[in-house]
């Protein structure tokens, strides 16, 4: 039983290495198209999410929470990042992955908790790279995040800051 499981295995193996070139063209964003996992990074971090509209084109969605306590002040805050992301350029393509590079226009926004009762509203641009592997349906971003800060719980709060996130994702 156990050699009929390994000649199963090997068969299986050797199939989906023949099988390189419609493999590709099965990857993110053609049949695997919404992708769930984690973002590090600030503003937040969290869930992250993105669903391909369009081979070259996703929406990506990172709902976060954030707790912290200091001192006698305890709170946090609940907010989320949205962006609609267009991938212009495939820079690189090897036998293990695709680097491509992704710009895209979003806002983030986030409600107080505990002693913080605020929220605030801001406009931003992704700008990445992502790593889409070609034999698992799993990619890895890294983003640097321009943000404009437009309306806080005090009225209209402009000001002007940089985030980042790694993304991890595995698609379905």
């Amino acid at each position: 039983m156990r050699a009929v499981s390994w000649a199963l295995v090997g068969a299986l193996g050797v199939g989906a290495l023949l099988a390189g070139p419609e493999a590709r063209a099965q990857g993110i964003g053609a049949s695997h198209r919404f992708g769930i996992g984690a973002a590090l990074g600030y503003p937040f971090n969290g869930l992250s999410m993105n669903y391909f509209l369009e081979r070259n084109m996703s929406l990506q969605i990172d709902p976060a929470l954030r707790l912290y306590s200091y001192g006698g002040y305890s709170g946090g805050l609940v907010g989320a990042r949205v962006d609609l992301l267009f991938y212009p350029a495939t820079l690189a393509t090897g036998r293990v992955a695709q680097l491509k590079f992704y710009v895209g226009p979003g806002a983030n926004f986030a409600l107080g908790l505990g002693n913080f009762r605020g929220f605030f509203l801001a406009a931003e641009a992704a700008v990445g790279l992502t790593v889409q592997f070609q034999r698992a349906p799993v990619d890895i971003a890294f983003e640097l995040v321009p943000i404009l800060a437009i309306l806080s719980s005090g009225g209209v709060d402009v000001g002007v800051g940089i985030g980042g996130a790694l993304h991890v994702r595995y698609y379905f």
